[in-house]
């Protein structure tokens, strides 16, 4: 291998050692966030929050603006006048006694107005500044790992669904075919400037998004030609820093590339370097177009559901047609008398595993009630860890809030009907967990997951709570909001796709009937590309359930209902 051209191995594992920390930020794993502050960027509720929070500054700040220039022009008129009067007479200026005069006024009288302008000024800005930045403090602003959160968010966006570079740096998103439902573009009326561009590529190499790294960085070099105009120095500057970085990146990326392939659980570069004489090497000059082939309803590799959750947010159908002919839409009143007049509306999304959506099980009135009711709780989404804790990550971008069954009329009424619906109790709290409501924020997602969570098989690991009511049995996620773009919940190992429709409910079976957890029910929630994604789930649990669900005959025996 030729070395003339590439940085050498001890500054390259120098470079690495830097940019690519051992927790390397993907959607894979998690990496925490700080739990000292509520972060701003995963909940649009809170972004709303903001735009009217930022509303108070930027009023009291135009009103000193205003005022400072108005003391301004003073002063610059003070000072104009003068300059005229000494460019003009110079030392003349004091034989005159009237002229001496007016010259001692200029410096008393005249100047006591400049004087009290620039004690004015200073005087309202330091109150300007404290009362900032006490309103900054008390509402909660965001700060530097909100912006983190914001860039890791838009590398995920354009990665996911593939978003073209050019587009996006201009404020316009351009959806993937597969997506194209109602609208197809999303135009933002601003655009990113090259040394936020430079930021993003920055968080995109950290993310061991190689390839999409080289991408934004050479879109910033494109835009920083176009922004120096010829002699900005600081621009001059930024552009220098762009050719180190993309150097950098691209060394980088066609040594990770050679020395661990194109793709792996923590990294992804291209097919072939970007290194000329490296793409010259034979095994790159083979013609070989990379095959996806599925591999639906077992164990899959962290690597292979990654693919399968990407693919499938992008809105890709990938299981074959033959377990698509056995799905059907019906109308169904068996369940309960309750639904006689009003039969529930079911779409079969899979069989195996058992996965429905009940059509306008809720009013779009009541989904805005739920989101009243939890917009004032929510609290940054936590996730657990293999040991056991609970803790704010990337792999978990949202805010959520919890509604006890009894808070509020409807959501009684609510569980009534869930009850009605699939047939188990969900009541009380030895029966159902209390309503979660959960809105997705920039970019928001929630990495590949079961909802059962008692997997292990010593009991004493888990507390006399959980043994006594039993693991989750079912979910029934109820859709709040209509997505614009994104946000669908997707089932990698059973290539199921749901996509959020305001008032729809998801119900799926997390257990089999022997009680046993079933894997082929791992699902995540993918990145919201456009809109705002708000949903409440409700878990019900298993041992309550022991006369209506009742166990199967066969160990793998599924529950078929609704």
């Amino acid at each position: 291998m030729a070395t003339s051209n590439r940085i050498p191995n001890i500054l390259l594992i120098l470079v690495l050692s830097i940019l690519t920390p051992s927790n390397v930020i993907s959607i894979r794993e998690s990496q925490p966030i700080s739990s000292q502050r509520e972060d701003l960027f995963s909940s649009t509720s809170k972004l709303e929050d903001l735009v009217e929070s930022e509303v108070q500054i930027v009023d009291v700040l135009d009103t000193f603006a205003d005022y400072t220039l108005e003391k301004a022009k003073l002063i610059k008129s003070y000072v104009e006048a003068q300059k005229t009067l000494i460019n003009t007479q110079g030392k003349k200026l004091v034989a005159h006694p009237v002229e001496a005069y007016l010259l001692i006024r200029r410096l008393t009288a005249d100047w006591e107005d400049v004087h009290g302008a620039l004690h004015a000024i200073s005087n309202y800005s330091v109150g300007v500044f404290n009362w900032v930045e006490t309103y900054r403090q008390n509402r909660n602003f965001p700060q530097s790992e909100d912006l983190t959160g914001a860039a890791h968010a838009i590398v995920r966006l354009q990665d996911t669904y593939r978003l073209n570079m050019k587009s996006l740096s201009e404020g316009i998103i351009q959806l993937p075919k597969q997506m194209m439902l109602h609208n197809t573009v999303f135009h933002g009326k601003n655009g990113l400037t090259a040394q936020d561009l430079l930021f993003i590529g920055k968080h995109a190499f950290t993310q061991g998004l190689y390839n999409r790294a080289i991408q934004w960085l050479q879109t910033a070099e494109g835009i920083a030609g176009k922004e120096i105009n010829g002699t900005n120095g600081s621009q001059n500057e930024l552009l220098e820093e762009l050719h180190t970085s993309l150097r950098s990146a691209i060394e980088v990326h066609d040594d990770i590339l050679e020395r661990q392939g194109p793709r792996g659980i923590t990294w992804k570069t291209n097919p072939v370097p970007i290194n000329p004489e490296l793409a010259r090497d034979a095994k790159y000059q083979i013609n070989r177009k990379e095959m996806f082939v599925p591999a639906l309803f077992r164990r899959q590799s962290q690597e292979e559901e990654f693919v399968h959750f990407e693919r499938l947010c992008a809105g890709e159908e990938i299981r074959p047609d033959k377990i698509l002919s056995t799905l059907k839409c019906r109308l169904t009143t068996v369940i309960s008398p309750y639904f006689v007049l009003s039969p529930l509306r079911v779409e079969e999304a899979s069989l195996s595993p058992h996965i429905v959506i009940i059509h306008d099980f809720v009013t779009a009135s009541q989904a805005d009630r739920l989101i009243e009711l939890g917009k004032p709780k929510l609290r940054a989404s936590m996730h657990q860890t293999v040991n056991g804790t609970f803790i704010k990550s990337y792999i978990r971008t949202s805010k959520t809030a919890w509604l006890k069954d009894h808070e509020d009329p409807l959501v009684t009424k609510i569980t009534k009907k869930i009850e009605q619906a699939v047939g188990l109790k969900a009541s009380l709290p030895k029966e159902a967990e209390d309503y979660q409501i959960a809105n997705y924020g920039l970019g928001g997602l929630y990495v590949p997951h079961t909802d059962h969570l008692m997997n292990n098989p010593n009991p004493e690991v888990y507390t006399a709570w959980e043994r006594f009511v039993g693991d989750r049995i079912a979910t029934m996620m109820i859709y709040l909001s209509n997505v614009e773009a994104g946000g669908a919940t997707v089932f990698p190992r059973a290539g199921v796709t749901l996509w959020p429709k305001k008032g729809a409910a998801a119900f799926w079976w997390n257990l089999d009937r022997s009680g046993v957890g079933d894997e082929n029910t791992r699902h995540g929630a993918c990145p919201v590309l456009y809109g705002d994604k708000w949903v409440s789930n409700k878990w019900i649990r298993l041992n309550e359930q022991f006369l209506s669900a009742t166990c199967g005959l066969h160990p793998l025996e599924k529950f078929q209902i609704p």
